[in-house]
């Protein structure tokens, strides 16, 4: 949607949400205590760009290397979309893990190679 306001947040590449908080000593990521987070608006066609690295996967969890998504309209900040960005090149992206992230409403996206980066084109949907 135009104008809309995108919350992120992801690991390092160790897995880590940062080497202070609660998240060292166990798997409870936490968005309060995220080092790499950030905020951009979707321009006025809903789309936005976002240049950060490839993060690690959770120490000791199976989950697939993710990106957590937050994304909402500023007239209507009760009506949030809470989504991942997870990518189908993962190791620990298997069949039934692309199954069960696509029945949570995770954005399962292919990685490119453009000019040695690597990019991904997710798609969401708000709902109103």
């Amino acid at each position: 949607s135009a104008n809309a306001l995108v919350y992120l947040y992801q690991t390092s590449e160790r897995g880590w949400y940062s080497d202070r908080a609660v998240h060292v000593g166990g798997n409870s990521g936490d968005h309060k205590h995220a080092r790499l987070f950030g905020y951009v608006r979707a321009d006025k066609d809903g789309k936005f760009a976002v240049r950060t690295i490839r993060p690690g996967f959770y120490p000791n969890a199976g989950t697939p290397a993710h990106i957590h998504v937050a994304i909402w309209i500023a007239t209507d900040t009760a009506n949030v979309l809470i989504s991942e960005i997870r990518f189908d090149d993962c190791a620990r992206m298997t069949e039934s893990m692309r199954e069960q992230s696509l029945r949570e409403g995770f954005v399962v996206c292919p990685v490119r190679s453009v000019d040695g980066s690597q990019v991904v084109e997710p798609v969401f949907r708000l709902r109103r």
